[in-house]
């Protein structure tokens, strides 16, 4: 991910299969940088892939959605970042209806 968006839409897998939450974005580090939130545990981490960033989220920004999202028909819609604009949350009923 080259370009940071304002908000990070965050997709629940395991049985829930939903856009769940919303949070602010604040920055794209490296994980061994002193600003990473994951700088002392990320090498032991099994999901830990060499290159990969993380993004930080702003202290306290995570809210939950009053009407969660759900995947849709469209089955592999959220295998890679996606840019939609965040009115675009208040109508739709699926992912496949985000813009």
């Amino acid at each position: 991910m080259s370009r940071l968006s304002p908000y990070l839409a965050l997709y629940v897998s395991g049985g829930v299969g939903r856009i769940r939450y919303l949070a602010e974005t604040e920055s794209i580090v490296a994980p061994e940088d002193p600003e990473s939130p994951v700088r002392d545990a990320y090498k032991t981490d099994p999901s830990y892939e060499r290159g990969k960033m993380v993004i930080v989220l702003r202290r306290g920004s995570i809210r939950r959605l009053d009407r969660e999202i759900p995947i849709g028909a469209n089955k592999s819609a959220l295998r890679t970042h996606r840019f939609f604009r965040l009115s675009s949350f208040a109508s739709a009923r699926t992912v496949d209806d985000l813009r």
